[in-house]
């Protein structure tokens, strides 16, 4: 009789994991579909373009086998595989089932579709030199002050300004690190107080990446009309869309910064190993 009595428990127990085991393979789809309609996947891709192109501009500035060097970490470091399936672990993680089935509805709205192909094209390297190129004609052609508050209200729903300020924030902090650590024993500051002194540019740098977000936005969606922003901005402020942006911006926001500290310790060995050699 004991023994049935466990088997009963262990069957109770068992049959009671099987909605969470039978959701898992539907939230693993789902999840994939997101990513992919969200254009989280697609600027995935673009992200390790963007930063070889940026580096691109200090070739010849800096000697060849250290710039050589630097291509190799920054390509190792935003590595596309690795950062699709963290950023895909963590939206599965965090988004429940309803959520996903809801924001892959608007998604697979006409605007929704719109609005990610924006996103899409402006997360190229391309892009990011257009966006350059459209900031500068702002100075010019100052945008109309009904088009900066829907994007400001946009800005504030999704979070933009923290993301941007974290990753610049993180990136300057393993740069100034890497740096430091090739300096003479004694000139060396330590990582501490190099976080500290980035640390303390936080309020200038969090108004300069609020102007750069505002900046970005009206770039990014300058083809939709007033009233297709308006719409845009609404779902980002509403429950969904709140909820929504909360967990893929921490997500994508968490990627980076390990990307960016695997970028700050193989620089700082790339940097003592050219400075090695150097010497010799």
């Amino acid at each position: 009789m004991l023994h049935l009595t466990r088997l009963l428990a262990f069957l109770t127990i068992a049959l009671l994991a099987l909605p969470a085991m039978a959701e898992s393979p539907q939230k693993e789809a789902l999840t994939k579909e997101l990513v992919k309609l969200s254009g989280l996947e697609y600027q995935l891709r673009q992200l390790p373009l963007v930063t070889m192109s940026q580096l691109a501009e200090q070739q010849g500035k800096v000697p060849e086998p250290m710039y050589k060097a630097f291509q190799r970490v920054f390509r190792d470091a935003y590595n596309t595989e690795r950062l699709q399936r963290q950023v895909s672990k963590q939206v599965e993680k965090d988004l429940n089932l309803e959520t996903m089935r809801k924001v892959l509805e608007w998604l697979q709205t006409g605007l929704g579709k719109k609005i990610t192909g924006l996103e899409e094209a402006a997360s190229t390297p391309q892009g990011v030199q257009q966006a350059q190129v459209f900031a500068k004609q702002l100075q010019a052609t100052p945008p109309v002050p009904t088009r900066v508050a829907l994007v400001r209200r946009l800005n504030i729903a999704a979070d933009t300004t923290e993301l941007n300020l974290n990753i610049a924030q993180s990136t300057a902090i393993a740069v100034a690190t890497a740096m430091d650590a090739v300096q003479p024993r004694d000139r060396r500051l330590g990582q501490d107080r190099v976080r500290i002194q980035v640390e303390r540019q936080r309020p200038q740098m969090r108004q300069a990446y609020d102007q750069m977000g505002i900046v970005q936005s009206l770039y990014i969606y300058q083809p939709l009309t007033d009233g297709e922003l308006e719409r845009y901005v609404e779902f980002a402020e509403s429950q969904l869309g709140r909820e929504y942006h909360n967990v893929v911006t921490r997500a994508f926001e968490e990627a980076l910064l390990d990307a960016t500290a695997l970028m700050g310790k193989a620089l700082a060995e790339a940097m003592k190993q050219f400075k090695s050699r150097k010497a010799a």
